[in-house]
């Protein structure tokens, strides 16, 4: 009879865990591409679609990322709905990150922890955005899961040879991906050393030896190649970011203030409208998190392990934001948020009231239910829909037009998606923080000069203290021919007003 139950329970574990798959990999394909490639997508496909040798150069040059990432999307920008199929490599990572996370989280924990872990990271509204995007952050996990998982097997369960082989692999490869991967380099490398018997020490600084050998040539291109100044580098760093960071963890960037409402003057305003929400539910997993870390002290060598994954890549990303021109973002921790979910699951298969539990579940379910609702269908929270207004631009525009962009990086959006040339594409903005009238009138009147018409891009532009002052002086010396709005962008046409002279 005992055996009877244990292989319904198995079956139980099974059907379980099939369920959740299914449910993560349609809400990961649903919609995949229905919205625009928003600026930093366009910046890759524009590097993706270049020649092979190219890719090498521009990669490390326009996003100081070395181009595995770029090699590897390519063959899918031939198809047709490029949206679509460029973003089926991250979808792919992500998937076979949620496998990962359960193989490790059942090795080292419980099973209802490693089930639990599967569901939240699967039902992640955080890991389905990053899910869909094109960009590297869902293989950036994908490799230090595999990563990890390979260093567990190799400690844990003595594998040898060719084992070793897939982790230098796979080890090196989370660099080449994205330079935030050295920090979990890191922390592979103090784990391989602190778990691993004294015997093996030599074999495993040889090995991390090795590593440095192979991502040395990133390094080298890193450091010798001169790069373009981040878009974002006029922000500091700001306090309210950590917090921030650990709400995105909880609900993705689809609940609470936009990311684009965050990014205007009136931040502050849009923040305090949702903490009514955000305080008592941040709060709740805040106390889920330190009670995982309570029952993690039970077992020394997990809570090293977890302690090194949160707060070697968290470290590495605040001093980045210090010394570098990369501001401090939530993405540039998105190492620290399977260890964040394990804590989670953790926590609550402590929980001794299984109601309690359910409770606890049902919560992040709803909130990322919530998250993952507005992402697919309020445009609140859409990225820029360059290709809706750059349709619109292509079916209005003559090939003479000059177009004044909100910045050096939103003329990308129209170079992709209308073919327009690139000399009559003027990516212009002043410093961003700059709202003196004087200077940016000026700027404008050079760059109009006698120009008798013009279209005007506005995307991604968050000043709207500057915004006004380019349409006061736009409007008052020409007028507006066509006027249309598409989600976070502004397009307009602008004839000369003949009562009156820019001179």
């Amino acid at each position: 009879m005992a055996a009877v139950l244990k292989y319904f329970r198995l079956k139980k574990i099974h059907f379980t865990l099939f369920g959740i798959g299914l449910a993560a990999i349609a809400i990961r394909i649903f919609q995949l591409g229905k919205q625009s490639f928003w600026h930093d997508e366009i910046l890759s496909i524009l590097i993706v679609e270049s020649s092979w040798s190219q890719i090498y150069k521009d990669s490390y040059i326009m996003t100081s990322i070395s181009p595995f990432f770029y090699y590897l999307i390519k063959p899918f920008s031939y198809f047709n709905n490029t949206e679509f199929f460029t973003r089926i490599p991250s979808v792919f990572c992500a998937l076979i990150s949620i496998y990962l996370l359960y193989t490790i989280a059942n090795k080292l924990f419980k099973k209802d922890v490693a089930i639990s872990a599967t569901f939240l990271l699967s039902m992640s509204s955080l890991h389905v955005w990053y899910s869909q995007e094109m960009r590297p952050y869902s293989m950036l996990l994908f490799l230090s899961l595999l990563s990890l998982n390979i260093l567990i097997k190799i400690v844990y369960e003595n594998k040898n040879g060719w084992w070793y082989f897939a982790f230098i692999v796979s080890t090196a490869s989370i660099f080449y991906c994205h330079t935030l991967g050295i920090a979990f380099v890191g922390v592979l490398f103090f784990c391989a050393l602190i778990f691993s018997p004294r015997e093996n020490l030599v074999k495993w600084i040889a090995t991390f030896a090795f590593i440095g050998l192979l991502i040395l040539p990133v390094i080298l291109e890193l450091y010798l190649i001169p790069k373009l100044r981040s878009a974002d580098s006029f922000r500091s760093f700001n306090v309210l970011s950590i917090p921030y960071t650990f709400w995105v963890f909880i609900s993705g960037y689809s609940l609470g203030p936009s990311v684009a409402e965050l990014h205007t003057q009136d931040s502050m305003k849009y923040l305090k409208n949702s903490l009514l929400f955000i305080v008592p539910t941040g709060s709740y997993f805040a106390l889920l998190l330190f009670k995982g870390f309570f029952e993690l002290k039970k077992n020394k060598s997990n809570f090293i392990l977890i302690f090194l994954w949160i707060s070697v890549p968290a470290v590495f990303a605040l001093l980045g934001s210090f010394f570098s021109n990369q501001p401090f973002n939530a993405r540039y921790v998105i190492l620290v948020f399977p260890a964040i979910i394990l804590l989670w699951a953790i926590a609550i298969a402590s929980i001794g009231n299984k109601k309690i539990q359910l409770f606890s579940l049902g919560l992040y379910f709803l909130i990322n239910i919530v998250s993952l609702s507005n992402l697919f269908f309020n445009p609140r929270y859409f990225k820029e829909d360059n290709r809706a207004a750059s349709l619109f631009f292509k079916q209005h525009a003559a090939k003479a037009d000059m177009v004044i962009c909100s910045a050096f990086y939103a003329k990308k959006g129209l170079q992709y998606y209308t073919d327009h040339p690139e000399s009559k594409l003027i990516g212009y903005r002043p410093n961003k923080m700059e709202s003196r009238a004087g200077i940016i009138t000026a700027d404008l009147k050079e760059i109009i000069g006698t120009q008798q018409s013009f279209w005007l891009f506005l995307s991604r532009n968050y000043n709207q203290k500057q915004v006004d002052i380019i349409r006061k002086y736009c409007d008052k010396f020409f007028v507006r021919a066509i006027d249309e709005k598409f989600t976070g962008v502004e397009l307009t046409f602008y004839k000369i007003n003949k009562s009156h002279s820019t001179n």
